[in-house]
């Protein structure tokens, strides 16, 4: 029987977030760019945590202490364009991962991407599955070349939203109302997130339901009820195409649950890495249960 994962409860430690008041940032060279990351080594399995478009390696602070007592070693970094980073080119997100892994001498590693870094997650799971040890993906659209698919996201997201405040759009009326403070914090870590406008990197796979579905790789899908872009009902449908697959819905979110519900994302995630199942959630059967 698996333990349960040992997940922080304290509202305090929630509103302070994970990280030590002097976070010590190394950097890794990538071609055209350099980009800063987080990692205080350890035994522990690699976990590589990848931000959102509004975000950067400080998003994930409410997950790093979690994942630290439970005996991971936490990767944080931010990608090209974002806080700390620098870069002469677009590049391409799955090639400024795997040399940072590389530089870090991790031969395999689980891979948490949220939102815009969900995208990159996946590209690189198609790319490379046999140097994964699982797959997260929050609230992430995934960028698939699936033109239902997109129609689909595109109809959510009404002319004139994107001019709307980010927070807004992309934290929930829950977490808006109950907290203040890390609202506050959230839009800290948004405006120092971009160093210019964002950059859509180059992917390297094919990115179709047919390369989804011929991945081998265990994998959980993240969703947050009150999620403008990536609802409930987009994720099962997405879900559906992974070969083996968890799902897990968020209550009382918006887009970004690692930060408005970290117990409840970090308690699922955890679940999910040490091996755990769809006791934690919802599984929804991959193609091969239903072929």
């Amino acid at each position: 029987m698996l333990s349960p994962p040992h997940v922080g409860h304290s509202p305090m430690s929630a509103a302070l977030g994970g990280l030590p008041e002097t976070t010590e940032l190394s950097s890794v060279d990538v071609p055209g760019a350099t980009l800063p990351y987080w990692d205080p080594g350890g035994p522990g399995e690699p976990g590589v945590l990848m931000h959102g478009k509004t975000g950067s390696w400080r998003s994930w602070e409410h997950q790093i202490k979690d994942l630290q007592r439970n005996k991971f070693r936490v990767i944080a970094y931010s990608r090209r364009g974002h806080d700390g980073s620098r870069h002469s080119s677009v590049g391409s997100g799955v090639d400024d991962l795997l040399a940072l892994i590389d530089q870090l001498g991790i031969s395999t590693c689980h891979l948490v991407g949220h939102a815009a870094g969900g995208v990159y997650a996946l590209d690189f799971a198609l790319t490379y599955p046999t140097r994964l040890r699982s797959l997260t993906l929050a609230c992430s659209t995934l960028g698939l070349r699936e033109p239902e698919f997109q129609a689909a996201v595109t109809l959510l997201q009404p002319d004139g939203l994107a001019k709307l405040p980010a927070s807004f759009c992309e934290l929930g009326p829950a977490y808006r109302i109950t907290n203040q403070a890390g609202v506050e914090r959230w839009r800290q870590i948004e405006h120092s997130s971009l160093s210019d406008e964002f950059i859509m990197q180059d992917l390297r796979s094919a990115m179709t339901w047919n390369a989804v579905e011929a991945l081998d790789v265990r994998s959980l899908v993240i969703a947050a009820d009150a999620d403008l872009y990536m609802p409930p009902p987009l994720a099962d449908i997405a879900a559906h195409h992974f070969r083996n697959v968890v799902r897990i819905d968020i209550p009382d979110s918006g887009h970004n649950p690692q930060w408005e519900r970290p117990t409840e994302f970090n308690r699922a995630l955890i679940h999910f890495l040490i091996g755990g199942h769809g006791a934690m959630g919802r599984g929804v059967p991959g193609p091969s249960e239903n072929s």
